[in-house]
């Protein structure tokens, strides 16, 4: 799928993204026998990663608005290899430069 969707809330979990959660829920009983709480953002994908966790843990989990993911801005709901070359292109220049970047309708302020 590969859709930005960092502020939306329709996209849910693959049939591949719930089989990964599952299989992390194996590898964080085995590591990390004491979990007391599972934190969620309320993106649709992120609270069915929680209820599954929770349901193969069997702790508890909450629902945070303040873990929201950034807002991607004009690349909300694309797909396309270009979107995500100009995606990655940003990711590099911020994580290099710590530039503040603002993405807005077509194109990219760099403060």
């Amino acid at each position: 799928m590969n859709i930005f969707s960092n502020t939306g809330y329709k996209y849910g979990l693959t049939d591949k993204g719930i089989a990964q959660v599952k299989s992390l829920a194996k590898i964080l009983k085995r590591n990390y026998p004491i979990i007391d709480k599972i934190y969620s953002s309320p993106l649709k994908r992120a609270v069915e990663t929680a209820k599954i966790l929770s349901s193969e843990i069997g702790v508890c989990y909450n629902i945070d608005s303040r873990l929201v993911e950034f807002s991607v801005g004009y690349l909300e709901g694309k797909k396309d290899s270009e979107s995500w070359t100009d995606f990655m292109n940003l990711w590099k220049e911020w994580f290099e430069n710590k530039a503040i970047i603002l993405i807005i309708e077509n194109f990219t302020i760099f403060d």
